[in-house]
């Protein structure tokens, strides 16, 4: 499935230079004496070169920098080094949270490791600045929302958020107080018309 929406993202489909080797990734995990996560191993090996995947927003450790905290793989770092994430290194390897690493407390997040690594795929392509045209709406977004539900695909759908994409552009919708929408595109006239019509303020 991960191969199916970096292909959405990136108009092709990823090549075998894209990703860390198997078996690199199975030596780390002998020198660690651990067994990875298929879900995270499958994002490593077929992402692990990719700088927007990897560094886009938020930054996922290179092998070399995993670290092994309180029985969990530590694996991304928040842009601001505010928020880490680790998985629990048994089944049904849960995910979790901390604001502290000197003194972890561990909150487990709500996401499967899976669909938490689908949605980075996103996250880390709209917030990187990557595609030329970047926006955020921050008011009500009803008539917007409305909009992109009816005639945009839908690549992933949570209770808190949703990714939605027409052509080259995405956008990404958070359903909290404001539902801010962020987007980001590869067209300049839709992204254009876009603005005019929704007053996006441009990031």
């Amino acid at each position: 499935m991960i191969k199916e929406h970096i292909k959405n993202i990136l108009n092709q489909e990823p090549s075998r230079n894209d990703g860390i080797t198997l078996k690199q990734l199975e030596l780390r995990e002998k020198e660690l004496n651990i067994i990875l996560p298929n879900a995270l191993k499958e994002y490593y090996n077929t992402v692990g070169n990719i700088s927007l995947f990897m560094d886009g927003f938020n930054h996922f450790a290179t092998p070399n920098e995993w670290q092994i905290v309180d029985n969990k793989l530590l694996f991304l770092e928040e842009n601001q080094a505010v928020v880490y994430w680790a998985v629990e290194l048994k089944e049904p390897f849960k995910l979790y949270e901390t604001t502290n690493l000197s003194k972890p407390i561990w909150d487990k997040v709500s996401y499967s490791l899976e669909g938490f690594l689908e949605m980075m795929l996103y996250f880390q392509t709209i917030m990187s600045g990557q595609f030329k045209f970047s926006a955020m709406w921050e008011w009500n977004a009803d008539e917007l929302l409305t909009a992109i539900q009816k005639s945009w695909d839908c690549r992933l759908h949570y209770e808190e958020l949703a990714v939605y994409q027409k052509d080259n552009t995405l956008a990404l919708c958070l359903f909290n107080e404001e539902n801010q929408i962020f987007l980001t595109s590869r067209d300049e006239d839709f992204f254009k018309r876009l603005m005019d019509k929704y007053q996006f303020c441009k990031l």
